[in-house]
C-alpha cells in the first residue's frame, strides 16, 4: 500500500556530495512510509511537482545555496521545504550561521523554509591547490588554518554526517 504522504526530493549535486546526504534522506523517508516522488538533479528538472513536503539538497556557492537551487525554489509558493546543503566549511559557527540564514531567506521570500541542513563537504584538491597558489594578500589565498580544513573536508560527508542528517530530519517530521 502507497502512503498518503509524498515528499518531493530535489537535489543539486555537482561532486556527489549532496547527492550522498540525499540518498540518506530518501532512505529514512522510504522507512517512515513517505512516497518519495522525485530524486532529480536540478539542471535537468524543468517542471514544478505536487508532494506534501519539499526537501531541497544544494551546494554552497558564495555564501548561499547555488543558483539552480534557487531558481528551483522561486519555482513553487506556499510550499513547505526541508533545505540541506554541503559546503566546504564546517556546519558549525558564524559563518554556517551566516550560509543558513542566507538560504532561509531565499526561501522564505516564496515557501516556508522549515529547517536548514548543513555538513561539509569534499572540496577538489585542484580548487585548493589553486587557492594555495594565490598571493596572501587576495581574499582568497588559503592560509594554514583553511588548509586543513580543505584536507578535513575530503573526509566528508561522512557516515557520522549522514546520521546527522538522518537524525535532523526526522526532528522536522515529528515537530
Amino acid at each position: 500500500m502507497k502512503s498518503e504522504r509524498t515528499a518531493a526530493l530535489l537535489v543539486a549535486s555537482v561532486t556527489g556530495n549532496t547527492q550522498k546526504v540525499a540518498d540518506a534522506l530518501q532512505g529514512e523517508l522510504e522507512r517512515q512510509g513517505w512516497n518519495v516522488l522525485h530524486l532529480v538533479n536540478r539542471e535537468r528538472f524543468e517542471k514544478t511537482v505536487e508532494a506534501d513536503l519539499y526537501l531541497v539538497g544544494f551546494w554552497c556557492r558564495k555564501s548561499s545555496m547555488d543558483d539552480s537551487s534557487r531558481r528551483l525554489v522561486n519555482q513553487y509558493q506556499g510550499k513547505p521545504m526541508l533545505v540541506f546543503g554541503t559546503m566546504g566549511n564546517y556546519p558549525t559557527g558564524d559563518y554556517a550561521d551566516l550560509v543558513r540564514g542566507n538560504v532561509q531567506e531565499i526561501v522564505n521570500a516564496r515557501n516556508c523554509c522549515r529547517g536548514v541542513f548543513l555538513c561539509q563537504g569534499k572540496i577538489r584538491e585542484e580548487r585548493t591547490e589553486a587557492r594555495r597558489k594565490l598571493s596572501p594578500e587576495e581574499p582568497h589565498y588559503l592560509d594554514d588554518e583553511g588548509y586543513r580544513r580543505h584536507l578535513e573536508s575530503r573526509r566528508h560527508p561522512n557516515e557520522e554526517d549522514l546520521q546527522n542528517a538522518v537524525g535532523w530530519l526526522k526532528e522536522r517530521l515529528t515537530a
